[in-house]
């Protein structure tokens, strides 16, 4: 789940840059020939500070999926599946999640490793599957000077894992011509 609303800090900040700006575009000030430069300066480094804080609150506020065991989710497989030794690493979308027999939307991201077997060697984007969440939170292996892969799934907003073994879930919906991304996606696989 992501913060999508907008606190006091984001409007003060924007309205802060917006204001620079505007001083900058100010007549007296762009009269003096040798100051002309300060303002594409000063917008530079207002977008340059807007997709840094932006990035960061982002990537910041992503959240483990945190589904009831006992419901049951439909998602979508996002990107070509990716084989390892034992298992078949897909990226995925949770779509909807039924629980206490209510459908709820959901737009979570998460990744799944899938016992290795036909069915799942057999997957492509835009598939989808169902299964039961039991999902856990990415973490580091706990040396501070490695790779930080917790903080590099956050940046593709993903703060979820889960392991699937064969049985565990099923294909609901066979992959047909798809949009444009899926066949670009399975044109890159073949």
């Amino acid at each position: 789940s992501i913060k999508t609303d907008i606190d006091a800090g984001v409007f003060y900040f924007i309205a802060a840059g917006l204001s620079l700006i505007v001083l900058l575009k100010h007549n007296s000030f762009q009269s003096i020939y040798k100051y002309r430069h300060l303002t594409g300066i000063a917008v530079f480094i207002f977008f340059v500070l807007c997709g840094w804080f932006f990035t960061s609150e982002r990537s910041n506020n992503i959240n483990k999926v945190d589904l009831p065991e006992e419901s049951v989710l439909i998602a979508e497989i996002e990107s070509t599946p990716k084989e390892t030794d034992k298992s078949v690493k897909a990226e995925i979308i949770i779509n909807a999640f039924r629980y206490k027999d209510e459908w709820h939307h959901s737009g979570d991201r998460s990744v799944v490793y899938l016992q290795k077997d036909s069915l799942a060697n057999s997957l492509k984007p835009g598939m989808k599957i169902s299964f039961k969440p039991d999902f856990d939170e990415i973490k580091n292996a706990g040396n501070p000077k490695e790779f930080d892969y917790s903080r590099y799934m956050a940046f593709h907003m993903i703060a979820s894992q889960m392991y699937l073994k064969s049985g565990k879930w099923q294909v609901i919906k066979a992959n047909s011509a798809g949009n444009l991304k899926q066949r670009f996606l399975n044109l890159r696989s073949k």
